[in-house]
């Protein structure tokens, strides 16, 4: 009997916890002497710590604050979409991060127009989530339609030039379009060397993302001088036992592998039609 008045008894306490947290939550959205810089600080920072209610309810203390100051013309009901979107992103409410970023890129239309590198960003922004949730097609589009953009505004060696080609070759990438992915890589990597440097590590990302083209594409060769030169760069930036160093040798040693099974599989067919 005892037992079962102390569990009521803390089960009575832990709604009361919930309820205090979720009432300074709203609190939260609604103090009126926070700046939007303030609000967006602190969802950034709850945001990191994983305390997504909080994050969600600074984010829309923000929205309220861009809305009330009469935001249009600025980015800020934008970026504030964005973020909201983020949230969602990190709890796997997709759908719901869906409707965040369509919103940013629609806002962001209405105040700099259909072809602004904001409006290309938050383009990419919604593609990569579709990419996410495997809407290839819907990716695709938004990936063309933001490297349009991006083509016509930026100088020919701007590193979101190349992170755009990047993008939408990727995207192709997945669906099989090899042909059209590899030109879209190889313009990546050129722009970066020459923006960014031979030895920078998004350098290293474009030629293992080309390298796994190439894999794919059974270009042995080509595909282990890139995770090759991929794994150099790392290794140099963050040392040998580094995550990103790691994950290419483990590209490399799964390259070996595959040489080596189509090796038998090659020996073992020569060998039956002998």
């Amino acid at each position: 009997m005892k037992n079962s008045h102390l569990s009521f008894a803390l089960l009575q306490a832990a709604a009361l916890v919930i309820a205090f947290g979720l009432s300074c939550h709203l609190a939260l959205a609604d103090d009126t002497t926070m700046s939007w810089d303030q609000y967006n600080e602190a969802g950034a920072a709850a945001l990191r710590h994983s305390n997504y209610d909080e994050a969600l309810a600074a984010f829309t203390g923000a929205l309220k604050r861009a809305q009330a100051d009469n935001a249009q013309g600025d980015d800020r009901i934008g970026t504030t979409f964005n973020n909201i979107a983020r949230v969602y992103q990190a709890q796997g409410k997709l759908d719901e991060a869906e409707d965040a970023l369509k919103q940013a890129l629609e806002t962001d239309k209405k105040n700099f127009g259909e072809d602004d590198v904001l409006v290309a960003q938050r383009m990419n922004n919604l593609a990569t989530l579709y990419q996410r949730k495997t809407e290839y097609l819907k990716a695709q589009a938004l990936f063309e339609q933001s490297l349009a953009i991006q083509q016509k505004k930026l100088p020919p060696t701007h590193p979101d030039l190349a992170r755009a080609c990047n993008n939408l070759a990727e995207i192709y990438r997945l669906q099989g379009k090899y042909s059209e992915a590899e030109p879209l890589y190889k313009k990546s990597i050129s722009i970066l060397e020459t923006s960014l440097g031979e030895n920078h590590t998004d350098l290293a990302k474009g030629l293992s993302n080309l390298g796994r083209l190439y894999v794919a594409m059974a270009r042995y060769d080509d595909a282990e001088a890139n995770f090759k030169r991929s794994l150099a760069i790392n290794q140099k930036a963050y040392g040998p036992n580094s995550k990103a160093s790691l994950d290419v040798q483990r590209s490399l040693d799964e390259l070996r592998s595959l040489r080596e099974k189509k090796g038998d599989e090659a020996t073992q067919l020569y060998t039956t039609d002998k």
